[in-house]
Protein backbone atom coordinates (compact mmCIF):
# COMPACT_ATOMS: atom_id res chain seq x y z
CA UNK A 1 0.00 0.00 0.00
CA UNK A 2 1.37 3.56 -0.57
CA UNK A 3 1.09 5.74 1.98
CA UNK A 4 1.16 9.59 1.89
CA UNK A 5 4.29 11.19 3.39
CA UNK A 6 6.49 8.48 2.94
CA UNK A 7 9.47 8.26 0.63
CA UNK A 8 10.06 5.06 -1.93
CA UNK A 9 13.16 2.95 -0.47
CA UNK A 10 14.57 0.58 -2.63
CA UNK A 11 12.91 -2.09 -1.02
CA UNK A 12 9.54 -0.76 -1.90
CA UNK A 13 11.21 -1.15 -5.77
CA UNK A 14 11.94 -4.88 -4.84
CA UNK A 15 8.26 -5.33 -4.04
CA UNK A 16 7.31 -4.15 -8.24
CA UNK A 17 9.36 -6.38 -9.72
CA UNK A 18 7.87 -9.28 -7.27
CA UNK A 19 4.38 -7.36 -8.34
CA UNK A 20 5.02 -7.82 -12.25
CA UNK A 21 3.23 -10.11 -14.74
CA UNK A 22 5.32 -13.09 -15.10
CA UNK A 23 6.67 -13.93 -18.01
CA UNK A 24 6.41 -17.37 -19.17
CA UNK A 25 9.07 -18.96 -22.01
CA UNK A 26 9.00 -22.20 -23.44
CA UNK A 27 10.81 -24.58 -26.12
CA UNK A 28 8.63 -27.23 -27.89
CA UNK A 29 9.39 -30.58 -29.78
CA UNK A 30 7.08 -31.18 -32.33
CA UNK A 31 6.06 -34.90 -32.19
CA UNK A 32 3.80 -36.75 -35.46
CA UNK A 33 1.37 -38.41 -32.50
CA UNK A 34 -0.20 -37.85 -29.38
CA UNK A 35 2.46 -38.21 -26.05
CA UNK A 36 1.17 -40.99 -23.46
CA UNK A 37 3.99 -40.41 -21.11
CA UNK A 38 7.24 -38.72 -20.93
CA UNK A 39 9.81 -39.29 -18.67
CA UNK A 40 13.31 -37.47 -18.17
CA UNK A 41 16.88 -38.68 -16.87
CA UNK A 42 20.07 -36.98 -16.36
CA UNK A 43 23.26 -38.27 -16.80
CA UNK A 44 25.86 -37.49 -13.90
CA UNK A 45 27.39 -33.88 -14.77
CA UNK A 46 31.15 -34.24 -15.68
CA UNK A 47 32.59 -30.96 -15.31
CA UNK A 48 31.02 -27.63 -14.07
CA UNK A 49 31.79 -26.14 -17.19
CA UNK A 50 29.36 -28.47 -19.41
CA UNK A 51 25.76 -28.86 -18.19
CA UNK A 52 24.80 -32.71 -17.83
CA UNK A 53 23.00 -34.51 -20.68
CA UNK A 54 19.19 -34.52 -19.86
CA UNK A 55 17.36 -37.11 -22.20
CA UNK A 56 13.73 -37.77 -22.45
CA UNK A 57 11.71 -40.39 -23.45
CA UNK A 58 8.21 -40.54 -25.09
CA UNK A 59 5.84 -43.34 -25.36
CA UNK A 60 3.89 -41.83 -28.18
CA UNK A 61 -0.04 -43.23 -28.91
CA UNK A 62 1.28 -44.91 -32.21
CA UNK A 63 3.27 -47.26 -30.37
CA UNK A 64 7.11 -45.84 -31.11
CA UNK A 65 9.39 -44.31 -28.30
CA UNK A 66 11.33 -41.15 -29.12
CA UNK A 67 14.16 -40.50 -27.00
CA UNK A 68 15.28 -36.58 -27.80
CA UNK A 69 18.71 -35.46 -26.09
CA UNK A 70 16.97 -31.89 -24.23
CA UNK A 71 19.79 -30.89 -23.09
CA UNK A 72 20.38 -27.81 -25.70
CA UNK A 73 16.49 -26.85 -24.25
CA UNK A 74 17.53 -26.05 -21.21
CA UNK A 75 20.53 -24.53 -22.10
CA UNK A 76 18.23 -21.79 -23.86
CA UNK A 77 16.64 -20.88 -20.69
CA UNK A 78 19.85 -20.30 -19.23
CA UNK A 79 21.33 -18.97 -21.55
CA UNK A 80 20.20 -15.88 -23.31
CA UNK A 81 20.66 -15.50 -26.92
CA UNK A 82 21.12 -19.45 -27.30
CA UNK A 83 19.00 -21.27 -29.97
CA UNK A 84 17.80 -24.36 -30.94
CA UNK A 85 17.94 -25.95 -34.59
CA UNK A 86 15.45 -27.84 -36.04
CA UNK A 87 17.92 -30.82 -36.04
CA UNK A 88 18.14 -30.70 -32.06
CA UNK A 89 14.48 -31.17 -32.18
CA UNK A 90 15.06 -34.52 -34.30
CA UNK A 91 14.98 -37.48 -31.81
CA UNK A 92 17.98 -39.50 -30.97
CA UNK A 93 16.81 -42.94 -31.24
CA UNK A 94 13.27 -43.68 -32.15
CA UNK A 95 12.48 -47.71 -30.91
CA UNK A 96 9.80 -49.67 -32.86
CA UNK A 97 9.57 -52.72 -30.55
CA UNK A 98 6.32 -52.07 -29.89
CA UNK A 99 5.63 -51.75 -33.24
CA UNK A 100 1.92 -50.20 -33.26
CA UNK A 101 1.05 -51.00 -29.91
CA UNK A 102 0.40 -48.12 -27.70
CA UNK A 103 1.44 -48.27 -24.42
CA UNK A 104 2.03 -46.32 -20.69
CA UNK A 105 4.60 -47.13 -19.01
CA UNK A 106 8.12 -45.21 -19.23
CA UNK A 107 10.83 -45.59 -16.55
CA UNK A 108 14.60 -44.72 -16.67
CA UNK A 109 16.81 -46.58 -14.15
CA UNK A 110 18.55 -44.52 -11.42
CA UNK A 111 21.38 -47.06 -11.16
CA UNK A 112 22.26 -46.46 -14.25
CA UNK A 113 23.93 -43.07 -15.17
CA UNK A 114 24.77 -43.25 -18.81
CA UNK A 115 20.95 -44.43 -19.41
CA UNK A 116 18.80 -47.40 -19.41
CA UNK A 117 14.92 -47.62 -20.14
CA UNK A 118 12.11 -49.91 -19.01
CA UNK A 119 9.37 -49.47 -21.52
CA UNK A 120 5.72 -51.36 -21.54
CA UNK A 121 2.56 -51.51 -24.08
CA UNK A 122 -0.99 -52.24 -24.02
CA UNK A 123 -0.45 -55.93 -25.47
CA UNK A 124 2.14 -57.03 -21.68
CA UNK A 125 5.15 -56.44 -23.51
CA UNK A 126 7.96 -55.00 -21.79
CA UNK A 127 11.43 -53.99 -23.22
CA UNK A 128 14.49 -53.12 -22.20
CA UNK A 129 16.90 -50.02 -23.48
CA UNK A 130 20.50 -49.37 -23.38
CA UNK A 131 22.49 -46.31 -23.85
CA UNK A 132 25.54 -47.59 -25.20
CA UNK A 133 29.44 -45.90 -23.87
CA UNK A 134 29.72 -43.93 -27.45
CA UNK A 135 25.99 -42.43 -26.97
CA UNK A 136 24.14 -44.90 -29.54
CA UNK A 137 20.74 -46.36 -28.14
CA UNK A 138 20.08 -50.51 -28.49
CA UNK A 139 16.91 -52.11 -27.22
CA UNK A 140 16.12 -55.44 -26.96
CA UNK A 141 14.08 -57.02 -29.33
CA UNK A 142 12.58 -59.74 -27.85
CA UNK A 143 10.58 -58.49 -24.69
CA UNK A 144 10.43 -59.87 -21.28
CA UNK A 145 7.96 -62.95 -20.25
CA UNK A 146 5.60 -63.53 -18.05
CA UNK A 147 2.99 -60.67 -17.79
CA UNK A 148 -0.05 -61.55 -19.85
CA UNK A 149 -1.89 -58.29 -19.91
CA UNK A 150 -1.77 -54.24 -20.22
CA UNK A 151 1.60 -52.76 -18.89
CA UNK A 152 0.65 -49.19 -17.64
CA UNK A 153 3.49 -48.48 -15.09
CA UNK A 154 6.66 -49.27 -14.77
CA UNK A 155 9.43 -48.14 -11.77
CA UNK A 156 13.14 -49.89 -11.04
CA UNK A 157 14.01 -50.55 -7.87
CA UNK A 158 15.61 -47.51 -6.66
CA UNK A 159 18.98 -50.73 -4.66
CA UNK A 160 19.14 -52.91 -7.35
Amino acid sequence: MDREGEEESDEEEDDDDENADPILETKSIPLNSCTNRIRVHQAPQATAAKSPTTLTATMLESGQVMIHDITPHLSYFDTPGTTVSPQQNKPVYTMGVHKKTEGYAVDWSPLHPSGRLLTGDNDGKIFATTRKDDGTFVADSTPFTGHASSVEELQWSPSE
